[in-house]
Parts: C-alpha cells; structure tokens; sequence
C-alpha cells in the first residue's frame, strides 16, 4: 500500500481479493487525494471506517465497497464528497438511519444497497436523491409504501426491486416513470394484473420477472406491445443485477 500510496497522480484504484489487505494498511492511500474512482471487493479485513480516509479525496466520483459492514457513522463520512456520482454498498449492512446521511448526496447518478438492511424509512429520505438514474433494492426490507416515495425520481432509467415485498398495488404507484427502461422484479408478488402498468412503461428494454406469477401468455401480451422488450423469462436464462448498456 505505501508504494501505490506514492503513485499521487492516480485517478482510478481497484482492490480485488487482497485478503491480507487491513483498513490500517489502507491508510497509506491517504496521499491519493485526486483518486476518481475507488473500489474494493473481496478483502475481508477492511471495514467500514475506510470511510473517513476516503472522506479526505474530494475528487472521487465512484466508490464501490461491496460486501463490507459499513456503521452510520461510517456512512456520514461521505456527505463530505460533492462530486460523487456512483456508490455501491450492497451487502455492506446500510439500514435506516444510514439512508439520511446518504439523502445528501445528491449529485448520486447510482446507488447500489442490494441485500442490506434499508426499509421503507430510508427510502423516505432517499427520495430526495432526485437525480438518481439507476437503483438497486433487491433484496431489501422495503415493501409498497416505499413505492410512493420512489415515483418521486422522476430520472430513474434503472430500478431492481427483486426479492422484496413488492406487490401490484407498489408497482401502480411508480406507473409515472417514464424514463424507465430496466425494472428487476423477480421473486415479488407482482401478478398479471400489473400487465396495464407494465404496458405503460413505453422505453421498456429489459424486464426481470422469475419467480413471479406472471404467465407466458401475459409475457407474449407484452412483448407483442413492445416487441423491443427483452423478458426473462422466456426464455429462462440466469438474470444479473449488473445494469446492461443502454441500446443505441
């Protein structure tokens, strides 16, 4: 770490499967200050305090720190970052009270919290993140109420819902986003009544819905309104919550 710590010109730093990798060790990057884009996967010693030296990089646009358990502190820690566009904390714990702390960032583009703690409270203050374009909530507590909220962000392109408890009622309520064009809805209660508000959705390309009680004929239903419309299923295939490229 003090060797890349030298490196003061560096704009873009990825850490991969660096076990042996501590948050104490990290510090040494403190000299990195015109860092645009950081990230971490795989390095099971660093911890959510990572945060405060990453506070001291004003120019960082991107931060990924997926899989490491991030406090509210830890997450206040980053309002400091004006110039943040992309953060990524799925399976980092992020509940709640954290979700006030991140309502300040609001030049967000994309905020990932797959598979954490954040339910329908944090989303009242993510609401706030109005220019926010793409949003990943599978596997979350949130349920319908945060529906409402959500049809506040009116810029979203990209909205993963999968694995939560979202029903037909939650989907009617986002039925105003017309910029949407990717909506992961596997694994929710969402059934073929929502067929009326999927149709609404002109800019669809990509729909996520295994595991819902969607038929293959109200699929087919879809697709011939929207032949551009790419839905899994059919045909079964493995769906990932890495947003594709936007068709030109």
């Amino acid at each position: 770490m003090a060797t890349i710590g030298k490196l003061t010109q560096l704009r873009d730093l990825s850490i991969v499967d660096c076990p042996g990798v501590t948050t104490d060790g990290v510090v040494q990057l403190a000299p990195l200050t015109r860092l645009h884009k950081f990230s971490v996967d795989r390095c099971s010693q660093l911890s959510g305090s990572l945060t405060e030296l990453l506070s001291t990089m004003p120019d960082l646009e991107e931060i990924r720190m997926d899989g490491i358990k991030v406090s509210p502190k830890d997450v206040s820690q980053l309002q400091q970052l004006t110039r943040l566009k992309v953060l990524s904390l799925k399976d980092s714990g992020v509940d709640d009270e954290s979700a006030e702390s991140l309502s300040e960032l609001t030049g967000l583009e994309l905020l990932n919290l797959d598979n954490t703690a954040i339910g329908d409270e944090g989303i009242s203050h993510i609401k706030k993140l109005t220019g926010l374009k793409r949003l990943f909530l599978s596997g979350t507590r949130v349920t319908d109420r945060s529906m409402v909220d959500l049809a506040n962000l009116q810029e979203l392109e990209g909205l993963f819902l999968s694995d939560t408890g979202i029903t037909d009622d939650g989907l009617s309520a986002i039925r105003g986003l017309s910029k949407l064009w990717m909506l992961g809805l596997n694994n929710t209660q969402i059934s073929g009544e929502s067929l009326p508000v999927l149709s609404e959705f002109a800019n669809m390309k990509f729909l996520l819905i295994i595991g819902t009680s969607i038929s293959n004929t109200e699929i087919n239903s879809l697709i011939e309104q929207n032949p551009e419309l790419d839905v899994t299923p059919p045909p079964v295939r493995n769906a990932t919550l890495i947003a594709p490229t936007r068709p030109k």
